[in-house]
């Protein structure tokens, strides 16, 4: 026998179920019963912070991701590495050439150990904003007696 049971908002919001199986057909002989208590527990959850902005010559970024009933983490995408892996909800991400040229990249933080629940996710996007361009002229010879320096 297989049969899907579907909780209602009621039995969810009380934390458990008891569900009877019950024979039937037994003849001559009295009917059978069985029951099962089922437990639910809240999902995970993550969260991944807030979307922040750097600037690509101070590109790395302290992730400081967090999760509720999931034992862990493991943060996903870019074209850059995780320090120091990518197991580690409290990394930092230094980008990579891709994710600098595109301008932004999105991190994915999904729960792990989750037990028997649906695994959770979060998104964080870094946007790069371009580095400042200075340029303070060629080198050059001055007389020492010039009064004034045109730069």
């Amino acid at each position: 026998m297989s049969a899907i049971y579907t909780p209602t908002a009621a039995e969810i919001a009380a934390g458990s179920v008891t569900l009877t199986l019950t024979t039937t057909g037994n003849g001559l002989c009295n009917a059978a019963t069985d029951q099962v208590l089922l437990t639910f527990t809240d999902p995970p959850s993550a969260n991944a912070g807030p979307d922040v902005t750097r600037c690509a010559n101070n590109a790395a970024v302290a992730l400081g991701g967090s999760v509720i009933v999931a034992t862990g983490g493991v943060w996903s995408g870019g074209t850059g590495t995780f320090t120091p892996n990518a197991n580690t909800l409290n990394a930092t991400y230094n980008p990579g050439a891709g994710d600098l040229a595109a301008g932004q990249v999105t991190l994915t933080l999904t729960t792990t150990g989750n037990g028997n629940c649906t695994p959770a996710t979060d998104t964080k996007i870094i946007t790069y904003t371009p580095a400042p361009i200075v340029n303070a002229g060629a080198n050059g010879s001055v007389c020492a007696n010039a009064p004034a320096i045109a730069l």
